[in-house]
């Protein structure tokens, strides 16, 4: 705020302390103790409300002076690639533009007790929040009423002209804190040239920690008697910050140039909030929130290789300082916060697309230990690409030289339709052959189903390419397959090569022993999951396989509860003197297994796992936190809030969830392994045909190689009737809703137990149900589960297995695998 002295016009400034926190969260904050409250009258108060200037990130006399910052790097041949300076805008680039609305739209005026109870800011005319339609003149005078109050909070939202929900209404800070709202508003404002009509639409927010209200009408701070009282104008702050990235590019290396071709903003939250919700540490949004990456749009980087320049809107970003990095050079994954965003550039060879130079760039102000994005601040980056030589000392870069997957390559693996591999793993199969166990016997089967898909009309397998990827902690990290060399090209990823001399571009692949897949996955990533398929003739898919990229690696045989290491646990179920082989302890595609419950909300969200129709072989992606939601509405577009997202071949590009009111054959749905099918009870049109039922493994069972989809009979154990009788009691050490799912004992005489995720389940085509409430794992018979939650007709837990007459096989639920042999 800026401080002004007492001669402003009374009714027109404020009286206030000096530096109230605003929406930088708790920056400003003053220190002081809290008086009891008054009596709760309302009065009138007048005020007087502005537009604050933007900031900048780099220190304050730089932001005074237009200089640059003297933060920066050398450049040196070998060890760093680029250099960045922070700058700020010079003063005469900035005449004549508009930068500000010109008045405020949408007005909202909330007033909050400390623990964010919403007192009175209306005089009860029309609920407690003021809201004035249309337009404000800034600096012009504006009476409402407000509870008396000896320390309370104001909240102040200008929504901008046309928002779209213009009146926020009636909510606890709490509340107003989750109100988010759709980017697209604010990506129609220009960074620079905008109109004033388009900048009429930014939305400007002022939040008053602490507040007195007098009697008389009058706001200062609870403490105006240690600390004196100061007229100060109400400023409200630009919700977006705006992030700019000049650049020039010289690179060649070995005498071959490079150019460059893409820049991306990644890990950007994905909305945009009125009001942060910090954590204890200052923090937000929440990791477990959604982020997104930020293209540019017509502009040509390219053609702009020398002096380009470009910029975003993004969303505040508050991420904790790392003191220990002291320098530009150490701003690399491993120091940044969980959640910080970053620039990538990205560089081609102009003799050889493949290889390729990736620059990742954190943000966050002049100091190297920052990596925070704040609201109404401008950040404004020059970099420098001056290399000669590839920077193997510089970790902020990346150097691309793909081989194809199939190249050193010979690490031939039992063929299933999910492979668990580690980060940086590299493996082959025949995709024409099944392995299983038959009469207590391993055998390698041909695929009956798939030889007679590829044998008909369809001409066989021609090609193999990557479908989709998680990254590593649902919006943010790595992609956890890698990033293709391009749209047409995956074989860096997935690669496929006729055995024997066998030409593929010739003949197709139609038959065992013809053919072998090649797949390596991203190394430096902490897993995920992904999808590779292989297609016909004419670019369909015939068959894909589910990528389970672990360090999970339980060993399929030995018939004992293994509980260290961690990554070989697997879980004898011994209650009731239970005869059967050991479990996997969490879900298919889940990146951790526990015997409690976690303490953090994000590694509650590593046991969720994937989801399955049942028959089907394909995973879909399943809930990703455990906020209680009975019923959650699936965006057709967009990310869902809630719900696990997948990306792209190239990392990052937004795959949304497909459904189809139909149902369908087993090859249509094979064919479209993202689409998920509704129609009545069924997904397939002959339900027999697709089934994981039957002593030996299913064509279609989804489980990895040794493993198969368990029975309902594996999870009578955990009964205490050992039938898994409707509600029967269970042997439970731990279930409230807080703990996002239920920690079951599996050998109650070693007081061994196991965590289950309440990971709720998708219901029909445009619903997800139960999330945080309960859990429907499905077993091998057909519409078979294992149920444990929370019943929301009587709010009572609800337990049970066997034959599902509530689960529909068009359900999507997660499930455990269980040894095939001992």
């Amino acid at each position: 705020m800026r401080v002004r002295k007492n001669n402003i016009p009374v009714g027109f400034w404020l009286c206030v302390a000096v530096w109230l926190c605003t929406t930088g969260a708790c920056e400003d904050k003053v220190e002081m103790s809290a008086a009891p409250d008054g009596d709760a009258k309302s009065v009138e108060v007048a005020v007087s409300l502005g537009f604050a200037p933007e900031e900048n990130a780099t220190n304050g006399d730089n932001a005074v002076h237009g200089g640059k910052s003297a933060h920066r790097q050398v450049s040196g041949n070998g060890r760093q690639a680029f250099n960045v300076e922070h700058q700020t805008e010079a003063v005469s680039t900035r005449a004549g533009e508009i930068t500000t609305p010109d008045g405020l739209y949408a007005l909202n005026v909330f007033q909050f007790d400390q623990s964010g109870t919403q007192l009175d800011a209306n005089g009860g005319a029309s609920g407690k929040t003021f809201y004035q339609s249309g337009k404000i003149n800034a600096g012009s005078q504006l009476t409402f009423s407000l509870t008396q109050s000896d320390d309370c909070q104001l909240v102040i939202i200008a929504c901008g002209e046309g928002a779209s929900s213009p009146s926020i209404g009636d909510k606890s800070l709490a509340d107003l804190q989750a109100v988010s709202f759709s980017r697209d508003v604010i990506d129609g404002i220009p960074t620079s040239g905008a109109s004033q009509a388009q900048m009429n639409k930014m939305p400007y927010v002022l939040h008053l920690q602490h507040v007195k209200v007098t009697s008389d009408g009058k706001l200062q701070s609870p403490d105006i008697e240690t600390t004196g009282a100061y007229d100060v104008r109400l400023l409200l702050k630009r919700l977006a910050a705006k992030v700019t990235v000049k650049w020039n590019y010289n690179v060649s290396v070995g005498g071959q140039q490079y150019t460059l071709k893409q820049l991306l903003l990644q890990d950007v939250p994905l909305y945009f909030n009125y009001i942060p919700k910090p954590d204890t540490d200052g923090v937000y949004p929440d990791i477990m929130e959604q982020y997104t990456a930020l293209e540019t749009k017509n502009y040509d980087v390219a053609a702009n290789q020398s002096n380009g320049t470009y910029s975003f809107w993004v969303p505040a970003n508050v991420r904790k300082d790392n003191p220990a990095v002291s320098s530009d050079i150490l701003r690399i994954k491993a120091n940044a916060s969980a959640g910080s965003s970053y620039l990538t550039f990205v560089a081609v060879n102009n003799a050889d697309i493949k290889k390729k130079f990736n620059y990742r760039i954190y943000l966050g102000n002049e100091e190297p230990a920052n990596f925070s994005i704040k609201s109404n601040t401008d950040y404004i980056y020059d970099v420098r690409f001056t290399h000669t030589a590839i920077p193997t000392s510089d970790r902020r870069v990346t150097y691309i030289d793909p081989i194809p997957a199939s190249e050193s390559n010979d690490n031939l693996v039992p063929t299933a339709n999910c492979f668990m591999v580690a980060p940086g793993g590299a493996f082959c199969f025949d995709p024409f052959m099944f392995r299983r166990v038959e009469g207590g016997v391993i055998k390698d089967i041909p695929n009956s189903i798939l030889k007679g898909w590829a044998g008909n009309s369809r001409g066989g397998i021609k090609s193999v390419k990557l479908v989709w990827q998680t990254k590593e902690e649902g919006d943010t990290g790595e992609p956890v397959m890698g990033v293709v060399n391009s749209d047409i090209d995956h074989t860096n990823i997935v690669d496929i090569k006729g055995v024997g001399g066998f030409n593929l571009t010739v003949n197709a692949a139609t038959a065992e022993n013809q053919c072998l897949v090649y797949c390596r996955v991203e190394s430096n990533t902490t897993g995920g999951n992904g999808l590779i398929a292989a297609y016909d003739a004419n670019g369909a898919i015939l068959w894909s396989w589910h990528i389970w990229i672990t360090d999970y690696n339980p060993d399929p045989l030995g018939n004992a509860t293994v509980t260290e290491p961690v990554n070989k646990r697997k879980l004898k179920f011994t209650n009731n003197n239970c005869v059967q082989y050991p479990m996997m302890d969490r879900f298919v595609g889940a990146k951790m297994g526990y015997d409690d419950v976690p303490i953090l909300e994000v590694d509650r969200a590593k046991a969720n796992g994937l989801h399955y129709q049942g028959g089907r072989k394909d995973p879909f992606p399943g809930s990703y936190t455990t906020e209680a939601k009975e019923y959650i509405d699936i965006e057709t577009n967009a990310p869902t809030h809630g719900l696990l997202n997948l990306y792209g071949p190239n990392g990052y590009s937004f795959i949304p969830r497909k459904s189809v009111n139909s149902n369908v054959s087993v090859e249509e749905a094979s064919k479209n392994p993202l689409i998920s099918y509704y129609n009545g009870s069924n997904w397939c049109s002959s339900p027999s045909a697709a089934s994981w039922n039957g002593s030996a493994k299913s064509i279609y069972d989804p489980c990895p190689e040794g493993w198969i989809v368990a029975k309902t009979s594996n999870y009578y154990p955990l009964f205490k009737d050992n039938a898994g009788n409707n509600n029967s009691d269970v042997y439970e050490k731990s279930y409230n809703l807080a703990d996002g799912g239920t920690v079951l004992y599996y050998d109650v005489a070693n007081l061994k137990s196991t965590y289950f995720r309440h990971t709720g389940y998708q219901s029909n085509a445009s619903q997800f149900a139960y999330i945080g409430m309960k859990v429907n794992v499905w077993c091998r018979e057909n519409r078979a589960s294992f149920v444990i939650g929370w019943e929301a007709s009587n709010g009572q837990p609800f337990k049970r297995t066997g034959a599902g007459t509530d689960w529909y096989s068009s359900d999507a639920h997660p499930l455990r695998c269980i040894q095939e042999k001992e």
